[in-house]
This record gives structure tokens, C-alpha cells and sequence, in this order.
């Protein structure tokens, strides 16, 4: 078990089964990625508690575990690749395992997939997985299928070779099973969360980074 990954299940052990406050783990397990998974984890239950929303403690998982169904994610929520802040996403209507259903193919680099589905890999998803997931060799030449066109009509770059320097099974997901929430106060939490902890692969966070990005090259450039 990597540093990273001990760290982060001690605390959020602590936080959150063992309800110690935030002062007292910090004092006790000092190191920046255990603060950083704290005051997220902290963050996110103290969304819970401003909407007067009950808070359902999340479990652990892996994407294997959810890609081989070992765990039940038949159900609606909230889920988190807690791993370097990578992703906060939702299943307000459908199912959880639906929506890993598409994340999948994106943490394969699987460009086939993707097109036969006609599925999204957004600039924002392209950007992490270069960063946190895979070798950055450059762009990956994603298409998506247009609707209606020949699902077998790949494109010439759709072989993309790519060597992962992590385990795509072992990717570790927090799971709220939300069930019992309508699908608005769902997405609120999300949105809510989004805008507090800013996940890397969130449309939301790319934009606001490009956005940076832009005032940073004005300031230099005038």
C-alpha cells in the first residue's frame, strides 16, 4: 500500500467512522495529502449539513469491484474518485453503475468503446487521465460518433496505444447511496461540492483553470 493510499484510508477512517474532529487528526497524522483528503471530506459533509440534508456515510470501493459487480451500485448517488481530487459525479435519475458504465472506456483510453457508444470523453477527462492516469504521449485523438453513423466507421486513430501507470481496476471511489433524495437535491450536493473542493476532472474546475490560464498570459503579455 503506497503512502498515499494509507494515509488517505487512516483518515478518512478517522473523519468519518470515528467522527474525530479535524484539529485532532491533523495534530495526530500530519502530511499534506491526509490534510488535503481531510478538509475535502470535511467539506463534503458540511454541504450535507447546510442543506439540512441527513449525512449518509459513503462506502469504498474500486472501479474493478464496480466493473466485475461486486459491489451494488444499482441504486442513485453521489460517487467520488478521491484520488488526486480526480472526479465528483452523480446519478440524480439513473443508476451509479450506469454512469461507471461510460466512465470506464475513458480510464481505458478505449477509444473504440467510446465511439460504438457514442460517449463523451470531455477536454476536461482528456486532461487528468494525460496527467494522473496514463503516459502523456500528446493529445489523445478522440472522436465521438456523431448519432446515426456507422457504429463499426472508425476513424484511423482509434487504435491510440497507451501504457497506464496506475491499475485501472484499483482506482478507489467513495459511494453515496442517495437513494431516498430527489433527483434536484442530489445534483445540488454535487454542484455544491463541485464549487468547494473543485475536482481536476470536472467541467467546471478545467474551465475555471483555462480561465486562469488566460488571465495569467494577459497580465504577462500587457
Amino acid at each position: 500500500m503506497s503512502r498515499l493510499d494509507f494515509f488517505g484510508t487512516l483518515c478518512y477512517y478517522v473523519l468519518i467512522r470515528k467522527q474525530k474532529t479535524l484539529i485532532d487528526v491533523c495534530v495526530r497524522l500530519k502530511g499534506q495529502y491526509m490534510d488535503t483528503l481531510l478538509e475535502r471530506l470535511t467539506a463534503i459533509k458540511s454541504i450535507f449539513n447546510q442543506h439540512d440534508i441527513e449525512w449518509v456515510e459513503p462506502f469504498e470501493t474500486t472501479l474493478g469491484a464496480i466493473n466485475n459487480k461486486e459491489v451494488d451500485t444499482k441504486f442513485r448517488g453521489l460517487y467520488y474518485f478521491y484520488e488526486n481530487n480526480f472526479y465528483v459525479g452523480i446519478a440524480s435519475r439513473g443508476k451509479i453503475k450506469d454512469r461507471h458504465d461510460t466512465h470506464r472506456p475513458k480510464f481505458d483510453v478505449d477509444l473504440k468503446s467510446l465511439w460504438r457508444s457514442s460517449w463523451a470523453f470531455s477536454e476536461a477527462w482528456q486532461e487528468g487521465v494525460r496527467k494522473y492516469i496514463i503516459e502523456d504521449t500528446g493529445d489523445i485523438p478522440f472522436k465521438k460518433r456523431p448519432k446515426g453513423t456507422d457504429v463499426n466507421g472508425y476513424y484511423p486513430e482509434v487504435n491510440f496505444p497507451v501504457k497506464h501507470k496506475v491499475d485501472v481496476e484499483k482506482i478507489k471511489v467513495l459511494i453515496w447511496n442517495l437513494d431516498h433524495l430527489k433527483p434536484w437535491q442530489i445534483k445540488m450536493i454535487e454542484t455544491f461540492i463541485i464549487y468547494t473542493i473543485w475536482p481536476y476532472c470536472n467541467d467546471e474546475t478545467y474551465d475555471r483553470r483555462k480561465s486562469e490560464q488566460e488571465e495569467e498570459f494577459t497580465w504577462y503579455g500587457s
